[in-house]
């Protein structure tokens, strides 16, 4: 069996809470169908004693088998307001007040390894928006030092960056903001910074790295470690992927996640794919992105119109003469066609994994049929129904392909809808996204086998699901 210790799974649960202030009950569902050996993390409980959900911000959570980000969004009460505003978080001329401001109180990986409870105060509009990220940011594990009120500081953000603490809403002093209070994102509501030690920003009025340089730029040293904020990193997709943008500023700033400047609502966030992708009315997407006879695998769900990362591995493998233009290809090139292409069916010498797409138990006379002159060419068919040839050598040019002689590569199969309806002969036939052997293909994507029994039970037919290869 080959492991993958790469495959994630993001799953966001959030729900909405009332408050004595206003009812904010609209909840939030985005259900993905995972392995639930995927999605069972066990943390270390050792003496930490149980303290409920709902207890102090800050506070230790004694976790059960599985534990959630159980993200929840508030109004802000008359009690929290009156803290905030006697500490200096906001004065009259701010941009936003109470009413316009949510409270997201989100479970935290620390970075003890332990679940602590957080909060952070952001404009309603980007409220669930931030739920969401943070429930993602959960399931990866990301580790965050602290999430604690603004107020808890005074307001002040060098003493709340020195405790390496991400905050949101903080309408500064003239004294600590770097930019015009009306356009502020910040004071907007609308920019969050995160684990401002492990990712420091350049104060322009000293030109050095604020809270501490250990995590700046070197020369001859990438920034790298625990709770570090990096372009391509996992953190750093998935707040991308809602739409935020990373380093919004003038200078460096690398804790520093906003919605634009001067502050504007959450846009649509641009497809996060890394391959051109042809979506249609795809609601789950796969892609494969290449390089050498490597692939990147990342499955993608389509939740309030925005596209989230679900499954992913960076052991794929592809032909052994890498990728080709799927509309020139042809067969026995050992090519892998790019381009975008329906998932439809699945097969498996293996019993169904717990698929919903149409799923064939392979027998022994199954072949899949590679012969140019047979009208069955790119088809399942058994040799006792007979209408091509089975007696050519699969690596010949009319060789088809008999299933069960490839016993381990085809435990589980998706049948990827390359030159299919109508099949042109000799333009490839048989291409597939099936178990890796760790090895380069004959133009097949190949992935672990944790990897392709996730994204069997993920996979919905009726979520359209297409696969994108580039």
């Amino acid at each position: 069996m080959v492991a993958d210790s790469t495959a994630q799974v993001i799953g966001p649960q959030l729900r909405h809470s009332a408050t004595s202030r206003m009812t904010y009950s609209r909840r939030i569902v985005a259900a993905f169908i995972t392995t639930t050996s995927l999605l069972l993390t066990t943390f270390s409980t050792g003496s930490i004693a149980a303290v409920p959900i709902s207890a102090s911000i800050g506070a230790t959570i004694k976790t059960t088998p599985l534990v959630t980000a159980d993200a929840t969004i508030n109004s802000v009460t008359d009690s929290q307001w009156a803290a905030m505003v006697a500490a200096g978080v906001w004065r009259v001329g701010c941009p936003v007040g109470q009413d316009e401001l949510r409270q997201v109180l989100v479970n935290f990986t620390g970075f003890d390894g332990a679940v602590h409870r957080g909060a952070l105060v952001v404009r309603a509009d980007v409220a669930s928006s931030t739920a969401r990220v943070f429930t993602r940011l959960f399931d990866i594990k990301f580790p965050i030092h602290r999430m604690s009120p603004i107020e808890a500081y005074h307001g002040d953000d060098n003493a709340s960056m020195a405790a390496d603490n991400t905050s949101a809403f903080n309408c500064r002093s003239s004294s600590q903001s770097n930019a015009p209070i009306g356009s502020s994102p910040h004071a907007n509501g609308r920019a969050i910074d995160v684990n401002p030690y492990e990712n420091p920003w350049i104060d322009p009025r000293c030109q050095c790295f604020r809270p501490d340089a250990k995590y700046g730029d070197h020369p001859n040293k990438l920034r790298s470690g625990p709770g570090v904020i990096t372009k391509g990193s996992g953190a750093w997709r998935i707040f991308i992927a809602e739409g935020w943008i990373w380093q919004d500023n003038s200078t460096l700033d690398y804790q520093h996640f906003d919605t634009g400047f001067p502050s504007r609502p959450l846009r649509a966030a641009a497809t996060p794919f890394s391959v051109p992708v042809t979506v249609g009315n795809a609601n789950q997407i796969i892609t494969v992105k290449t390089l050498g006879t490597h692939a990147t695998v990342i499955a993608w769900a389509k939740v309030s119109n925005r596209w989230h990362e679900v499954i992913s591995t960076t052991s794929g493998r592809i032909g052994s003469s890498g990728i080709t233009n799927g509309t020139t290809r042809r067969q026995n090139t050992n090519t892998t066609p790019s381009g975008t292409y329906a998932l439809t069916q699945a097969f498996g010498i293996l019993s169904n994994p717990g698929t919903t797409l149409p799923y064939h138990l392979v027998v022994n006379n199954d072949w899949w049929v590679e012969d140019n002159k047979s009208p069955y060419y790119n088809t399942m068919r058994s040799d006792s129904q007979g209408g091509f040839d089975t007696s050519a050598p699969e690596s010949s040019v009319n060789g088809s392909e008999h299933l069960f002689n490839h016993a381990s590569l085809y435990r589980y199969v998706i049948v990827v809808d390359f030159n299919m309806q109508p099949s042109v002969p000799y333009r490839g036939a048989g291409i597939f996204l099936h178990v890796s052997n760790g090895h380069p293909t004959a133009g097949c994507i190949a992935v672990p086998l944790t990897t392709i029994v996730s994204l069997l039970r993920w996979l919905n037919p009726a979520a359209h699901p297409r696969i994108a290869i580039g």
